[in-house]
């Protein structure tokens, strides 16, 4: 089986913007390296390996982190007939003492700069908040809802049955080129 890391990392390759580099994590990961006793490495060895396994995931991931999101901004519509009562409610649920009720209760990632830290002591939000401040919406199309609608339909079809992954993924890459 072919190392999938290259082939998936190559449309990010190929346009930057999507880069970010984690200082802080590269400190940890050093400073976790720095405790360990490591092996005098095979020269010899390919730098992508032909199949993941645990230390190459640990090894490509957790230092070079790329993170997408998928993420909605609430507006009010210019048409309302009550914008008042519709901007004082985006401002009810954006202010911080609502926000951290909410989060809460829903488990979500924070938009909040102040509360990451908090989330991050959290064991069920940790993994999802310590990406807040990387993350990118992937999406740059027309008409995000049917995207969201195609992954669903992708991820039935797999767990019926009615397609490969691989098929699924295909046929959705497909529908989801058409929405740009």
């Amino acid at each position: 089986m072919k190392n999938p890391v290259l082939p998936s990392l190559e449309p990010l390759l190929s346009d930057l913007r999507y880069v970010k580099i984690n200082e802080k994590r590269i400190s940890e990961l050093a400073q976790e390296i720095a405790k360990q006793e490591l092996k005098i490495p095979e020269w010899r060895e390919d730098v992508f390996p032909d199949k993941d396994d645990k230390d190459t995931i640990n090894f490509f991931f957790l230092g070079n982190t790329i993170n997408f999101a998928s993420y909605w901004i609430e507006t009010v519509a210019k048409k309302t007939a009550h914008p008042d009562y519709a901007w004082n409610f985006l401002m009810f649920a954006a202010d911080k003492e609502h926000v951290i009720k909410y989060l809460q209760k829903t488990k979500k990632p924070t938009a909040l700069r102040s509360l990451i830290e908090t989330q991050l002591e959290d064991a069920d939000i940790k993994p999802f908040a310590d990406q807040v401040l990387t993350a990118q919406s992937w999406y740059r199309g027309n008409d995000g809802q049917a995207t969201e609608n195609i992954f669903g339909e992708m991820i039935d079809a797999i767990l019926k049955g009615k397609n490969t992954a691989e098929e699924a993924m295909r046929y959705a890459v497909e529908r989801i080129n058409q929405t740009f």
